[in-house]
């Protein structure tokens, strides 16, 4: 790949122009793109996809994922991905990478524009034949531009994991508590109130010491999503059919259920029994965790509601205990509640990411061999 190496610096883009151009100055930025009416442009691009396979096609679009733009990258020779997509008479070029530039749409016109975008264009062309050697393109795609993943263990601090032992040991605690869990008193019972919040009380009392000094329904408006729907307005609180009755009924919107509030996230959650007669049929309670940021707050409740005998079950437990020990992926370079940058792994952990294999377009047969 020495077509990157042996360009004259004049005619060689520089990242900086680019990212000067398509930087993000807001969030309305990154999804809005940049129009370029400019028939010479437009035909440009054309011409660049008219080069090689598309990768994808259907009814309403055609995409190229994904051509390759040799640049100087801090001043290094390097290549950078570019998408193409062509919809409804414009083309749409993406860029991939953590430093979120915005796209491109080009349709026909007479406006200006600047150079730099022909360098784009036509050195995407000219290095098209390269894309065979992916191995050799490797090296020179910046980190930045590459998406991956890496396991918890090497990105969580040691206060979010729990030993693999502990795992195991509370893994095979519930394996026996549901093996017995159809003989446990409570176990496809009709429930009060009164009932529910004393097996809340269980998981609070577990957790937070605050709640001691409190009465079951005090530590559940203490600690709860305030959106109850009603729940604690029903007039017997030891009337387990005025309770059933409730929960065949529960409002749109309401929250009873979110024992831990979550204040913008999903908290922990115990649904109750709710018995054929009234509505799902779930003869157990069901606890569980919507947030990373609750899961040792939740195995700690149901650790404690397994010793105290209550008929609960959990069908997020495996895959909770294998983010605790660091064994589930994060996301390299793309964002999501398990995505990290590249830059936030240490160096010590850095040969763990597991780099995705890069895609490239195939070039069409008169452009896949190099002059």
């Amino acid at each position: 790949m020495n077509e990157v190496k042996e360009k004259k610096d004049n005619n060689v883009l520089n990242y900086e122009e680019l990212f000067h151009l398509l930087k993000s100055e807001s969030l309305s930025d990154s999804v809005e793109p940049i129009t370029i009416e400019s028939t010479r442009l437009y035909i440009k691009v054309k011409e660049l996809t008219e080069m090689a396979v598309p990768t994808q096609v259907n009814q309403r679009d055609r995409r190229w994922n994904y051509f390759y733009v040799p640049l100087k990258y801090h001043g290094k020779n390097a290549v950078i991905p570019m998408s193409i997509m062509e919809y409804n008479s414009s083309y749409y070029i993406y860029f991939p990478s953590t430093e979120s530039l915005r796209s491109l749409r080009v349709t026909e016109g007479n406006s200006e524009y600047s150079s730099v975008y022909d360098k784009v264009i036509s050195g995407a062309a000219e290095f098209l034949p390269n894309l065979v050697d992916i191995k050799s393109l490797e090296d020179l795609v910046p980190y930045e531009f590459r998406a991956g993943k890496i396991k918890g263990k090497y990105v969580l601090g040691k206060e979010w994991l729990i030993k693999e032992e502990e795992a195991e040991m509370i893994l095979s605690e519930y394996e026996e508590h549901i093996k017995h869990i159809d003989e446990l008193p409570m176990a496809g019972a009709s429930i009060s109130l009164n009932d529910y919040l004393r097996v809340v009380y269980i998981a609070y009392e577990a957790v937070f010491e605050e709640v001691k000094e409190m009465t079951p329904k005090e530590a559940y408006e203490y600690l709860a999503d305030f959106r109850h729907g009603g729940m604690l307005n029903i007039k017997d609180p030891n009337s387990a059919e005025q309770f059933n009755k409730w929960l065949s009924n529960i409002p749109a919107g309401s929250h009873p259920f979110e024992i831990v509030a979550g204040f913008g996230l999903v908290g922990i959650s115990l649904v109750p029994p709710m018995l054929a007669e009234y509505s799902s049929g779930e003869k157990y309670f069901v606890i569980s965790a919507g947030s990373p940021v609750y899961y040792k707050t939740y195995l700690a409740m149901l650790k404690a509601l397994m010793h105290e005998k209550v008929p609960v079950i959990t069908p997020q437990l495996e895959e909770i205990l294998e983010y605790l020990t660091g064994e589930s992926y994060f996301l390299v370079n793309r964002y999501g509640s398990e995505g990290v940058s590249y830059r936030d792994v240490q160096p010590e952990y850095f040969a763990y990411i597991e780099w995705g294999p890069l895609e490239v377009v195939k070039p069409k047969a008169a452009f896949s061999t190099r002059e």
